[in-house]
């Protein structure tokens, strides 16, 4: 596992330094504004490329509590 300056880290495939075949991206705390808190699946040339599931956590608005609550999500796809 490989862990950046910027908090993220990294455990997987690569080839030639970029990150490319299967791996799991954990972002770190400088992304706190992003919802995705890791994406599991493809990569190539150090993207987010092909199959993979983002995993984050997002805010819903209840009307019956009048509040936000914290939802976990699972999202599957293809990702360029």
């Amino acid at each position: 596992e490989i862990h950046f300056a910027n908090g993220d880290a990294y455990r997987g495939q690569w080839v030639d330094r970029l990150r490319t075949g299967e791996g799991v991206l954990t972002y770190g705390e400088s992304h706190a504004e992003n919802t995705c808190d890791s994406y599991e699946g493809a990569f190539l040339n150090d993207l987010r490329h092909g199959k993979g599931v983002i995993y984050g956590l997002t805010l819903k608005w209840t009307r019956s509590a009048a509040s936000m609550t914290p939802v976990t999500y699972r999202r599957t796809g293809h990702f360029p």
